[in-house]
């Protein structure tokens, strides 16, 4: 009996804390240029950086194109050395699937994961679907 109320109470606390951890503040939205040009100026969606709510980098008044890609990595970095504390040490990056943002787009993220002092895992989610 003791070993069902314990994973009884196990599973409830899992349930409750697992909506708490998607409370946290959005990071904000916020636009820059590549270094030493005026145009395009890249955009950052106000997200949470999580696989279900990742950070989309688009353009300003227009879609993105194949010559953006080579500073898609380059922006990515930029928005982790803006919001990821500077004592966190990456683990890994990673191409991972998330819910797609549009129809017909192919949902996938680039999933960054750091740990904290303690050892704590962060991951961070840039969505890559709308990439050309």
């Amino acid at each position: 009996m003791e070993i069902f109320v314990a994973r009884t109470l196990l599973l409830v606390l899992l349930t409750v804390a697992h909506p708490l951890a998607y409370a946290a503040e959005p990071f904000p939205s916020f636009e820059v240029s590549p270094l030493g040009q005026p145009e395009p100026r890249f955009q950052f969606s106000q997200a949470l950086a999580s696989n279900n709510d990742p950070v989309v980098i688009s353009v300003a008044g227009r879609n993105l194109r194949k010559k953006d890609r080579e500073h898609r990595v380059d922006l990515q970095k930029y928005w982790l050395q803006r919001n990821v504390p500077a004592d966190y040490k990456i683990v890994v990056r990673s191409l991972v699937e998330c819910p797609p943002k549009k129809p017909k787009q192919f949902g996938a993220c680039d999933e960054y994961v750091f740990t904290d002092a303690a050892g704590a895992e962060h991951s961070y989610s840039f969505y890559v679907g709308n990439w050309p």
